[in-house]
């Protein structure tokens, strides 16, 4: 596989995260102002304007897209050469670009985090919570977003994936030192991924609901539940090279691949939701109030 497929879908993935998700922030910004407090928003249009004209937190996200960016073409075009390891060789660059878009995503977080948690301090202080109607709770099921069969099979490999790692276990055929932590990660992973499908079919309706209509839930719990194929993918994987005694470089670089190309997936996926600014109209303020 030619390095030039790792750095186009780590490339993907940083524009999603540094260019595409930011823009999509501020697309979403005033549909969640008028979520809020719709009466708020078009009594105190100036104030709007103002929280609307601020740019610096994009400004400062693209800076870091392109600092990223020059940084991942810098490694694959070779103009400075990857660490070594531990053994005294250098890193493989597929390897290094990958390093590299994870170090980018960990600064995007702890420098986007505080932004994001002062924004909202500071519109929670602002603009008060606008009385809802209490809506009846409708019946939710997974089966209306999942069709059955595919959760059937889903299930089964999930399944057979955590059985072969318990049988392999009990015949002693695997070969690192690490095996039973692997064991661990594989139903850890599975379980979360089951709970997380399962939480996001029963949660309550929400502004992202409103803002883009019926049509997200589903959506939601669609990509949530494919998550749950993940395990028993990687778990094949390193299940094959336990068994084996090998290590399977190209497949782990494919699963990486694959990992920063789901993200970068579901980030533009989101940014290219249609706003329903019907289900965003004030006729969602009520008479009863119902601050959650």
């Amino acid at each position: 596989m030619t390095d030039w497929i790792d750095f186009a879908v780590y490339a993907v993935f940083l524009i999603a995260l540094f260019f595409v998700q930011p823009r999509m922030q501020r697309r979403m910004f005033e549909p969640m102002l008028v979520d809020r407090n719709a009466e708020w928003v078009a009594a105190h249009p100036d104030l709007v304007g103002k929280l609307m004209a601020r740019k610096w937190p994009f400004w400062l996200s693209y800076a870091l897209g392109t600092a990223s960016l020059a940084v991942l073409a810098g490694a694959q075009l070779g103009l400075w050469q990857p660490p070594m390891m531990s053994h005294g060789g250098a890193l493989p660059k597929w390897m290094w670009l990958w390093s590299l878009a994870m170090d980018a995503m960990l600064v995007a977080i702890l420098v986007g985090a505080p932004i994001g948690i002062a924004s909202h301090l500071l519109l929670k202080r602002l603009v008060p919570v606008a009385t809802r109607r209490q809506a009846t709770l409708e019946r939710r099921s997974l089966d209306t977003s999942v069709p059955r069969w595919m959760q059937l099979v889903t299930y089964v490999l999930v399944l057979t994936s955590l059985a072969a790692w318990i049988v392999a276990g009990v015949l002693g055929a695997h070969s690192s030192s690490i095996f039973w932590m692997r064991v661990a990660i594989m139903f850890l992973l599975s379980g979360f991924f089951f709970v997380a499908t399962r939480a996001v079919v029963a949660r309550r309706s929400n502004a992202l609901d409103r803002i883009f209509g019926p049509s997200y839930r589903p959506w939601e719990v669609r990509m949530t539940f494919s998550t749950q194929i993940l395990p028993p993918i990687v778990g094949a994987i390193r299940l094959t090279e336990e068994v084996t005694g090998t290590q399977l470089f190209d497949i782990s670089r494919a699963i990486q691949l694959l990992l920063a190309g789901f993200i970068a997936y579901w980030l533009l996926r989101v940014a290219m939701l249609p706003i329903d600014h019907e289900g965003a109209a004030p006729e969602h303020l009520a008479l009863t109030a119902d601050p959650t």
